[in-house]
């Protein structure tokens, strides 16, 4: 249950500090309670079933994480902690690689700035970290000229084909999206598609910005 309870000025955020680290107390007795039940008897289906409920709320630790992260950031983490960088900063507190910590301050600076609507999506679980890392980079990708509208239906797109597909499919996506946007706008057609409901059909339909419908392939499907 969320707590409207303030923070007395002068506090540090002690009152916050408490609600947070009783919120991963929590977590973590329900981890402990899953590890300590046995799976022998359960069967595949129903561990396929709680693997993905896993997966969804892995996804809102890691929106967590890269939200704290940025806000270690916006503190300017370095002041306090003598690191050159807030990469440098998680390289030494987190034990993270270097291109692990430059990553996860790039992602969570993108979900602040860019791709906000991602950030929203990974916070519900509705998509993984590998995702959310594929679409900042594809809407990042888009050309100049394309404007921020484009760009949002863009991110959209994205988003709900990375409801269905893997990250690499949808990496494939992005590249088509940014092949597929002209600068006049007129046959970015894959940034007003639709995800196809057909799991037979390898096909989805589309519309162009000049009203004609037309078909592209989809990323894994068969033709019918």
């Amino acid at each position: 249950m969320h707590s409207t309870t303030q923070d007395l000025p002068g506090t540090g955020g002690s009152g916050a500090v408490a609600r947070l680290r009783a919120a991963l107390a929590t977590i973590r007795a329900g981890v402990e309670e899953a590890l300590s039940t046995p799976t022998t008897w359960v069967e595949v289906g129903e561990l396929g079933a709680l693997i993905g409920e896993l997966e969804a709320e892995k996804a809102r630790t890691d929106a967590l994480t890269l939200a704290w992260v940025r806000q270690a950031e916006a503190c300017d983490v370095g002041k306090t902690t003598g690191a050159a960088t807030t990469a440098g900063w998680l390289r030494t507190a987190q034990r993270m690689s270097k291109t692990e910590a430059s990553a996860t301050v790039g992602l969570a600076r993108d979900l602040d700035r860019t791709v906000t609507l991602t950030a929203a999506a990974l916070a519900r679980g509705e998509l993984s970290l590998k995702h959310a890392q594929v679409i900042a980079f594809a809407v990042k990708d888009l050309p100049a000229y394309v404007g921020v509208e484009q760009r949002v239906k863009a991110e959209e797109y994205l988003i709900a084909w990375s409801k269905r597909r893997n990250p690499d499919d949808v990496r494939l996506l992005g590249r088509t999206t940014r092949s597929s946007t002209t600068e006049d706008g007129r046959y970015g057609w894959v940034t007003t598609a639709t995800p196809s409901t057909s799991h037979r059909s390898g096909w989805t339909r589309t519309r162009k910005y000049d009203g004609h419908d037309a078909c592209r392939r989809r990323p894994g499907g068969r033709p019918t």
